[in-house]
């Protein structure tokens, strides 16, 4: 897994930061250690920003002392939120990140490496939009959506989508949905490296 690591003040996320490295996970930076808030290394360094790299499955930010809004040097949350990733809020208090979708605010009680894993797995918001673009499309059909439902999961910048439909759909129909929830999913997240829809009554489309 690829994380994106930012803090609030400088060394807040070197603990958590080691976590992740000793379970195994690959730990991005914005900032060169020792270094000014700004300019971050994609400025210095074109080429270098984590974002335009490996494909980051989720950002993790640590917090410390009371609340506010995220500081000089979590400059790259705002970055990872415009690219629908998720963002998991760490220690202290979150402030006004609290709330922001795409945001998970975990106590240092928890694991941090569990969080995160779980943060980069499920694609909630994904999962919202396509949900939403599959129950439209079944009632423009004139068919019930009952208990339809989308579950989106993320693995190295590409999404897998799988829809809970009625039963007995006929083939065009699911070619039908497959493509506009596709279209639903690249139009909220170009960023993504892919995107794989199936149903249980057939194969997987790539695009």
């Amino acid at each position: 897994m690829d994380v994106l690591v930012v803090e609030a003040e400088p060394g807040a996320a070197a603990p958590a930061a080691a976590r992740l490295e000793a379970a195994g996970h690959r730990v991005h930076r914005c900032h060169e250690a020792g270094a000014d808030a700004f300019p971050c290394v994609g400025l210095t360094d074109a080429g270098a920003c984590p974002l335009d790299g490996a494909p980051i499955d989720v950002a993790l930010t640590v917090r410390t002392g009371a609340g506010g809004a995220p500081t000089a040097f979590e400059d790259g949350l705002r970055c990872a939120l415009r690219r629908r990733l998720p963002v998991v809020v760490w220690g202290g208090d979150p402030g006004p990140l609290d709330g922001v979708t795409g945001t998970i605010v975990a106590g240092t009680g928890t694991d941090v490496v569990a969080v995160c894993e779980a943060a980069a797995r499920e694609a909630s918001e994904h999962a919202r939009v396509a949900g939403e673009m599959l129950r439209r499309t079944l009632e423009k059909a004139g068919i019930d959506p009952g208990g339809a439902a989308a579950h989106v999961t993320r693995h190295e910048g590409r999404l897998t989508v799988v829809l809970d439909v009625p039963s007995g759909l006929p083939a065009r129909l699911l070619d039908v949905i497959a493509v506009r929830v596709t279209a639903a999913l690249r139009e909220y997240d170009p960023y993504a490296t892919g995107i794989d829809v199936k149903t249980e009554s057939e194969v997987p489309s790539a695009t």
